[in-house]
């Protein structure tokens, strides 16, 4: 079962890798499926989550990203990049809109 879970977790470290890949590409449709794909592989691995909480923002989906940011935050309160997404969720609409153009 170790070896299971070990396994899953490297999957998915390497789906958050292609995620962030997807981000910079501006595919931010995938790149929400892909990190999706991460946090169902390892539900406790923070970076899936906040990485669909970056491509929820991108797609201007805030209340779903700022669930994701919060489930980062929660498996990992120490995490600076969910910290920052919510600074940016937290930002008045008319400026998260120029954010994200």
């Amino acid at each position: 079962m170790d070896e299971m879970l070990q396994q899953n977790s490297a999957l998915a470290s390497t789906r958050c890798e292609e995620g962030k890949h997807l981000l910079n590409l501006q595919q931010y449709e995938d790149a929400l499926a892909t990190f999706a794909q991460a946090a169902r592989l390892d539900p406790n691995t923070a970076l899936a989550h906040n990485g669909q909480s970056a491509a929820l923002i991108r797609l201007r989906r805030y209340d779903d990203a700022l669930l994701a940011c919060e489930q980062a935050i929660w498996l990992d309160p120490t995490y600076v990049n969910g910290g920052k997404n919510i600074l940016i969720l937290s930002t008045p609409l008319s400026a998260l809109e120029i954010l994200t153009t």
